[in-house]
C-alpha cells in the first residue's frame, strides 16, 4: 500500500436513530482549562514524519486502520468499541508526537486512567494536537456526565478548571448561512 502522498478522503455514513441517541447520551466533551501547545507538538510530529522511521510509518498506517474500525463500530452501534478506538487513537497520536513532546499533560493521563479503571469511560482522547484543550470521552453505558465529574473532582491533579459538556451529533453537519 502506497501511503504517499498523504490524502484526506471523506465519506458520509448513516447511523441508526438508537445509535445517535446513545451517542448523545454518552459522548462528553471536557474543556481542560489548559491551553493547547499545538505549534511545538506539530513541529515535533512533522520532524518525526520527515525521517520516515519505520515506527512512524507503521503508526500512520494504524491511524488509517483505526479510522475504519471507528466507522465500523459506529455504524454497528457499538459505542464501547468506538470508545476503545478513541483510546487507541490517543495512544497513536502520542506515538506520533514522541514521549517528551508534552502532548499529554500529567493530569490528563491521571484522569483517563482514573475514569478507565473505575469503568466510567469506554475510551477517550485529547482533541487536536494535544497538550491541553478539549478531552472527548465516551461514557460507559449508565454512566452520566455528573458521575464522571464527581470522580474527577475528588481526585488530585489540578482538574478544578475542567468544564464538562454534553455533546450531540450534528446530523446535518456544519451549516453556514451567509446573508
Amino acid at each position: 500500500m502506497n501511503i504517499l502522498p498523504l490524502q484526506t478522503k471523506t465519506r458520509r455514513f448513516e447511523l441508526t436513530a438508537d445509535t445517535v441517541n446513545n451517542l448523545n447520551e454518552r459522548l462528553i466533551l471536557v474543556d481542560t482549562g489548559k491551553p493547547r501547545l499545538a505549534k511545538n507538538i506539530l513541529r515535533n510530529v512533522l520532524r518525526r514524519w520527515a525521517c520516515r522511521s519505520s515506527d512512524i510509518v507503521a503508526t500512520v498506517r494504524e491511524l488509517v486502520s483505526e479510522a475504519s474500525n471507528a466507522i465500523d463500530y459506529a455504524t454497528k452501534g457499538d459505542l464501547n468499541g468506538l470508545g476503545a478506538c478513541m483510546s487507541k487513537y490517543w495512544v497513536l497520536k502520542k506515538t506520533m508526537a514522541g514521549e517528551s513532546s508534552g502532548v499529554e499533560p500529567d493530569n490528563i493521563n491521571q484522569v483517563l486512567q482514573l475514569l478507565t479503571s473505575s469503568k466510567k469511560i469506554a475510551g477517550g482522547t485529547l482533541c487536536g494536537a494535544g497538550g491541553g484543550g478539549f478531552l472527548a470521552l465516551m461514557a460507559t453505558e449508565g454512566t452520566s456526565r455528573a458521575d464522571m465529574e464527581s470522580a474527577v473532582k475528588v481526585s488530585e491533579g489540578g482538574n478544578e478548571d475542567f468544564k464538562w459538556h454534553n455533546c450531540t451529533v450534528a446530523e446535518d453537519g456544519l451549516l453556514i448561512d451567509v446573508k
